[in-house]
């Protein structure tokens, strides 16, 4: 079904799903899913029970799972260009209520989005909830807005070797005179050096899609003006320039969108940057942490709640292995 979000008329398509218990009869479900990816355009939402799992760690109790139990729902889910929406909660979605060694539990229901939903709800996530009623947990799918962040650490990009004055920038930064202990020296010199890059890419490389952009337009107009004077030696001149520009900006942007989505596998006959920069969002939509589980069991999903919680892990997590080493 088509649907419209009322808050910012924003429209989905939103398809719900209830598989058959048994495999050969959801070969079919399948089937609909792969056709039916084929014909939306919207962004899209697939939520309910697909009764499959698509991981062995999906499932605890019971029979282990085999690669060939879970190849048709991965290979339609492949095969549909869909991805699994970020999750919070519960790890699990159903249990049969047993115990002991008959107790089996897994996640048969899940929720997928297609890339455009990933554009356009780039911080939705859904909620596993309780099983109260149901031996089904509750799944609330959340849009929210962009969740602000703190400094972004620094990252060091494989393009900037490549360019010219690499090596002149670190140069002069690493020569910079410092005096104290041959420690503080290397950290001094490591901070400069890190600032002197993050000046430099801001100045030289910027957005670097835009940079692409930019470089395209450039080359499109000189091409149209040699298309009125193909014999111009200027223009012609003035088009190898800008094709090169353009294949420099190409290149630092596929360089640049792989290093990001951690993609290394892909052949470099094609650059592939909507396949890197659909995994970069895939990843920031995975990482973002939404909920956390206090120590006193709630859960929380204020900001800064979040920021206090974690520090507070990783501090005490510290004092434990060092006073480990101590002893």
């Amino acid at each position: 079904m088509d649907c419209t979000d009322i808050s910012s008329g924003r429209r989905f398509h939103l398809s719900v799903v209830y598989g058959s218990n048994l495999s050969y009869e959801r070969q079919s479900l399948w089937r609909d899913i792969i056709l039916l990816s084929a014909t939306i355009t919207l962004p899209w939402l697939i939520i309910g029970d697909f009764n499959s799992v698509r991981y062995p760690q999906e499932k605890i109790g019971g029979r282990a799972l085999t690669p060939s139990v879970l190849r048709d729902f991965n290979t339609c889910i492949d095969s549909s260009s869909l991805l699994d929406l970020k999750s919070v909660g519960n790890t699990y979605s159903w249990c049969n209520r047993l115990v002991g060694a008959r107790r089996i539990a897994c996640r048969m229901d899940r929720a997928l989005i297609n890339h455009s939903w990933m554009d356009m709800f780039p911080y939705s996530y859904v909620h596993y909830g309780d099983q109260i009623l149901s031996d089904h947990a509750q799944l609330t799918v959340y849009t929210e807005d962009i969740v602000a962040g703190g400094p972004k650490p620094f990252k060091f990009y494989n393009m900037w070797a490549h360019h010219e004055s690499f090596r002149s920038i670190v140069h002069q930064a690493w020569t910079t005179h410092f005096q104290g202990t041959p420690l503080f020296i290397l950290c001094q010199k490591l901070r400069i050096v890190k600032l002197a890059l993050k000046v430099w890419n801001r100045e030289v490389f910027g957005p670097i899609q835009k940079k692409v952009s930019y470089a395209c337009d450039v080359l499109h107009q000189v091409q149209l003006e040699l298309a009125s004077n193909p014999m111009n030696e200027q223009l012609i001149q003035k088009e190898k320039q800008a094709r090169e520009a353009y294949l420099t900006c190409l290149n630092m942007e596929g360089t640049y969108a792989q290093q990001r989505a951690k993609q290394h596998w892909l052949t470099q006959t094609d650059d592939n940057t909507k396949f890197f920069y659909d995994s970069i969002k895939g990843r920031r939509m995975i990482n973002t942490i939404r909920k956390c589980r206090l120590p006193d069991g709630n859960e929380t999903s204020d900001l800064q709640q979040l920021k206090n919680h974690a520090t507070e892990f990783y501090t005490g997590l510290l004092n434990q292995q060092q006073q480990e080493y101590i002893d």
